[in-house]
């Protein structure tokens, strides 16, 4: 049942914009409200990303980076304790 009204401020152009979005997938904006709204609730979540491209594509580099690296270890290729102590003197 439906008998709340909710009322937010948002930019101008970036409202006719999600319109647009909304429109093109047969949604008014009420529907698509709507709809984030009731999957939020049953994920308990938001039902999207909130991490910025670029910190995606850091995330995305640095597990490919430690995976190359753990592939190396598995492959011998490290250096012992024992011989950073003899080159550092440690």
């Amino acid at each position: 049942m439906k008998d709340t009204q909710v009322s937010f401020r948002s930019n101008t152009d970036l409202v006719k914009k999600a319109r647009e979005v909304f429109g093109a997938h047969g949604m008014d904006m009420s529907s698509a409200l709507n709809q984030f709204l009731s999957r939020s609730v049953e994920e308990n979540a938001l039902p999207f990303s909130c991490f910025d491209e670029g910190g995606e594509k850091v995330f995305a580099e640095l597990k490919a980076e430690m995976e190359a690296v753990y592939q190396s270890y598995k492959n011998g290729n490290y250096v012992s304790a024992s011989e950073v102590e003899r080159k550092w003197g440690v």
